[in-house]
């Protein structure tokens, strides 16, 4: 019999980013690059064989929506002439709308560049006195920064938060907007200063901060004055309210598990809608690591303006100062020195931005996810060519990475690769690993020091905020919200723990949809299992089995290569919770 716990942990919204990238070295046969002149043309790239393609192709990663554009520079022509592409593949929305050009995508992590070039604004603006080498030390207050590495909190600079070398790994569990920014200082660094890249949300937090704090006025506000409204960007917004109201808005589809369709018998994999993982109405929450909503047709200028170093297509004016564009372009820390795939170089981690090359071609590119949606936009500089990708479900992650690369082949007439099968064996690979590395209990588990009744309470981290354990049947079905964890025992005083997403029924009021249509779902966050050890209060004479806290494994999200801390308890804890109560 397993023995359970669902917790109730006070955690902010996640903003998650799309962590699978790949990663290789320069070995292989060049190709020649094609001619400038070459690449250029009016020919369309989203024509009837590509469209077919994408159905086919589509359909075997579950594809429900996507939307696609293209803007590539005619070389031959005048400086302001560009052949443009959106459009738009699928369903939008549980209702069955069809995509478009208009359909508008949360573009999660690519919102990290609307933060750089902002703060590059400010940069550029002698009177704020700031500069990328500025440290958070001298900009922000002591009461609002802080970290626990006190060199790298003395030395962090405006470009160590914008490239992820603080030494802090994701940490997404611990909420870090508004006040809560102080809370920073608690998190347990995976690495030193500088040492590695470790992508880290909560720094995009402080980055947008910053710049209210320069400019004297909300993030959200400096970004629409100064970005989005002078480029010309109508549909672009951080308003999920406004979003909604246009009706415009996609839904996230998410991966349910198999399926029997009623009356059937039929088993067939399904996707869920889930609403926008934001806040409704919550403009600044998290808005500087994830916030942008945005559609094929705002995006297709977004890529033209980077395309021009900040000029915008629409007015022709110069809303980004270049020097500022190119910036935030250059490599700062390498992601990975591995590899995976001849045709690729590694990877490097600019700000909001990644730089590698594909069959010699200079890339410039980064991708985004929020819970069901995935975005990812490329833009190949050298032959002014941008490619963005919106796609609406779960697998959509992998699926725009094959549209993306179908596309520059055909574009920049590059040799043709098989990233269908070779993103299938990614997927597959991914889906093995984390079954691998999920926790097996033992035949003959230990019993943990105490019962589980005594393990309930309330346990406390300064980052993390409060958990409250509290004991159930282990085949009671638990509605609950993202907010809440599952902790099964596993052997001794070693327990694992799962967060599981609860949404609301799709269709509550349609009595002819399928059961999982009509009724509340849950989907697990994430692939593997987390490990939690409890620790008790040895040697109390009071009481020697009272729980004094519990050590937490497995859910800071340290970069590629960064191994937990070793050992056991709280010296080994990736984030220490004290029993309060």
């Amino acid at each position: 019999m397993l023995l359970g716990l669902v917790a109730l942990c006070c955690s902010g919204i996640l903003v998650l980013q799309n962590s699978l990238f790949v990663l290789a070295s320069g070995r292989g046969l060049q190709q020649p690059l094609p001619k400038e002149e070459e690449i250029g043309g009016t020919e369309s790239l989203l024509d009837d064989e590509f469209s077919t393609w994408i159905e086919e192709t589509g359909r075997s990663w579950g594809m429900k929506g996507i939307a696609i554009a293209i803007v590539r520079k005619n070389s031959t022509a005048e400086e302001t002439s560009w052949t443009v592409e959106t459009k738009g593949y699928g369903i939008a929305n549980r209702f069955g709308d069809l995509v478009d050009e208009e359909s508008l995508f949360s573009l999660g992590s690519n919102s990290k560049l609307f933060t750089a070039l902002a703060m590059g604004t400010v940069i550029s603006d002698a009177s704020k006195n700031l500069s990328w080498n500025s440290k958070v030390n001298d900009i922000l207050p002591s009461s609002v920064w802080g970290l626990q590495d006190k060199y790298a909190e003395a030395r962090t600079n405006i470009v160590d938060i914008l490239s992820h070398r603080t030494g802090l790994p994701r940490h997404d569990l611990s909420p870090s907007r508004g006040d809560s920014i102080a809370k920073i200082r608690h998190l347990r660094p995976a690495t030193e200063f500088r040492e590695t890249a470790q992508y880290n949300n909560h720094m995009y937090v402080v980055a947008s901060h910053i710049i209210s704090k320069m400019t004297g006025m909300p993030f959200v506000s400096y970004v629409y004055r100064n970005i989005i409204v002078p480029i010309g960007l109508s549909s672009t917004t951080y308003n999920t309210c406004w979003a909604e109201e246009s009706g415009k808005l996609v839904d996230g589809f998410i991966n349910a598990g198999f399926h029997e369709s009623k009356g059937t018998g039929f088993r067939h994999l399904r996707f869920l809608p889930v609403p926008y993982w934001n806040v409704k109405g919550g403009r600044e929450l998290n808005a500087g690591a994830g916030g942008i909503i945005s559609n094929a047709k705002d995006v297709a200028i977004w890529l033209q303006t980077l395309l021009t170093s900040g000029r915008s297509p629409v007015t022709g004016n110069s809303v980004i100062p270049s020097s500022v564009v190119h910036r935030v372009s250059q490599g700062v820390s390498m992601l990975s020195p591995g590899s995976m795939f001849p045709e690729l170089s590694t990877k490097i981690y600019g700000m909001g931005q990644e730089m590698y090359s594909y069959q010699g071609v200079e890339l410039i590119e980064h991708s985004g996810s929020t819970i069901g949606q995935h975005s990812i936009l490329t833009r190949a500089p050298n032959q002014k060519i941008g490619i963005a990708v919106l796609t609406n479900w779960d697998d959509g992650a992998y699926f725009q990475e094959i549209v993306k690369f179908k596309l520059l082949e055909k574009a920049l007439r590059l040799k043709s690769v098989d990233w269908n099968e070779r993103y299938r064996e990614i997927s597959n690979q991914v889906e093995r690993n984390m079954q691998q590395r999920k926790a097996q209990r033992p035949a003959n588990p230990l019993p943990p020091t105490t019962s589980v009744k005594e393990l309930e309470g309330l346990y406390y981290n300064p980052a993390y905020g409060k958990i409250g354990l509290c004991a159930f049947p282990p085949r009671n079905k638990i509605r609950t919200w993202s907010s809440h964890l599952i902790i099964q025992h596993l052997s001794g005083d070693n327990f694992t723990a799962s967060p599981p997403y609860v949404f609301p029924a799709p269709f509550p009021n349609d009595t002819q949809r399928d059961a999982d249509e009509i009724t509340p779902f849950a989907i697990k966050f994430g692939g593997t299992d987390w490990q939690v050890q409890f620790l008790f209060n040895e040697g109390a004479e009071a009481s020697p089995t009272a729980a004094i806290g519990m050590a937490w494994k497995g859910m800071w999200g340290a970069g590629r290569g960064v191994s937990s801390p070793s050992g056991g308890g709280r010296d080994g804890a990736e984030v220490w919770f004290d029993k309060i109560v």
